[in-house]
């Protein structure tokens, strides 16, 4: 990711995805840059068949890490997770709408995924809203 001299604006790299994918990566990636956190787009990793993925951003700040996925579809949500629990990292799902974010979320609940209190599910609007506290918070919660 790059910073402009003001640092107010950062772009992510060219990432995967449609529009809506993009923008919601970006407002997600400077929502935790303005909070001192760095952020990493398109993290490598590999699937369970030797396949290789990306998460969508990876971001840290000391022993802080999370692996987040942008899911504008519930069609991903499974191997997402499973994706972010081969790397050992907490998964927050960010969703556009409360509609996608609930059906995401059943979809795990169904599943029963070995790391499901890892996973957080919350639209763009309620991850824009969370302060500082509330994401450690979270972090260290879940």
């Amino acid at each position: 990711m790059s910073k402009d001299k003001t640092m107010t604006e950062f772009i992510l790299p060219a990432m995967r995805g449609k529009v809506l994918h993009k923008y919601m990566a970006q407002k997600v990636a400077e929502r935790f840059v303005s909070l001192g956190f760095e952020v990493s787009a398109e993290y490598p990793t590999c699937l369970a068949d030797g396949v290789k993925d990306y998460t969508d951003l990876l971001v840290s700040c000391g022993v802080f890490d999370l692996a987040i996925e942008i899911e504008t579809t519930p069609r991903n949500v499974l191997t997402n997770a499973i994706k972010a629990d081969n790397l050992g990292f907490r998964l927050w799902i960010v969703a556009p709408n409360k509609k996608i974010s609930s059906v995401v979320a059943r979809k795990l609940r169904q599943a029963a995924l070995s790391n499901s209190r890892r996973i957080r599910v919350l639209t763009l609007g309620q991850f824009l809203n969370l302060t500082l506290i509330q994401i450690i918070a979270w972090w260290k919660g879940g």
